[in-house]
């Protein structure tokens, strides 16, 4: 009886160490199982970690907002201004005072000129393409007997004819209106053929104003018929050229006028 007493107090010594055995392995085991960490994942094309904060994988909220400022600050404009008014053109500002043919400079802008009957259009309408003249001497026998007509208060006729100093009579370019509008003017300027227009000196007459051309070009201006009978080139030949302007009818209309000159 001794002996199995023994023999059973070893058996229950046996299966309880056994049982604490199991035990510390499988909380061991439970340990190992719970403290494993799982790698970041990569992006394959950039080796770059993505970020682990939301949004679609393989993103990040820089970039998202990168691509939002970019959208929102690029505009587009179809609006347009419309054509360009090119100065001197029609119904657009003057260039400088002038404007293509068939208008003229009124307030700034060029306006559809006023054409009459008889007119003379090109060339008459400025100094550097004037209605030529024939020229004469300072003989008063020979003179120039000319009609013409003003289309508007803006239109303007010019004359040019040469006159030559000869002996025994005396060099006076002469102007006379036969027939004018009130208010009209008539201008006459000259240029010796000695010297040119550097070397050209005059005194207008009592009663008339002096004035330049738009070529620099002295001369005199009045409302009615003078003559120019103080004036001197380099030299003692006082041949010269003789630009004639008629302008500034007191009316916008039609205006006919004839005039006579001589040197």
């Amino acid at each position: 009886m001794a002996c199995t007493a023994h023999r059973t107090l070893a058996l229950l010594l046996t299966l309880t160490a056994c049982g604490d055995d199991g035990s510390e392995d499988s909380s061991f085991a439970g340990a190992t199982l719970d403290s494993t960490v799982t790698p970041p994942q990569t992006d394959p094309q950039t080796s770059e970690p993505t970020s682990s904060t939301g949004g679609e994988p393989g993103t990040t909220t820089s970039d998202d907002t990168t691509s939002t400022s970019g959208d929102d600050t690029t505009t587009t404009s179809d609006e347009s201004t419309g054509p360009i008014c090119e100065p001197g053109q029609p119904n657009c500002v003057c260039d400088n005072g002038l404007c293509v043919d068939g208008y003229v400079c009124m307030g700034g802008s060029c306006m559809a000129a006023m054409v009459c009957d008889g007119d003379v259009e090109v060339p008459g309408e400025g100094e550097d393409q004037p209605t030529p003249l024939d020229d004469i001497s300072d003989d008063d026998d020979e003179f120039h007997q000319t009609p013409g007509i003003l289309s508007g208060a803006m239109d303007t006729d010019w004359y040019r004819y040469h006159g030559a100093d000869t002996i025994l009579h005396t060099s006076e370019p002469t102007v006379e209106l036969l027939t004018m509008s009130a208010g009209m003017r008539i201008c006459q300027f000259i240029e010796c053929d000695a010297g040119g227009v550097a070397l050209t000196k005059l005194t207008c007459p009592d009663g008339t104003k002096f004035a330049i051309s738009g070529d620099l070009r002295p001369g005199c201006c009045h409302s009615a018929g003078f003559t120019i009978s103080d004036f001197d080139c380099d030299g003692q030949d006082e041949s010269v050229q003789v630009f004639l302007r008629l302008d500034k009818p007191a009316e916008d209309t039609c205006v006919d006028y004839e005039f006579k000159t001589h040197f």
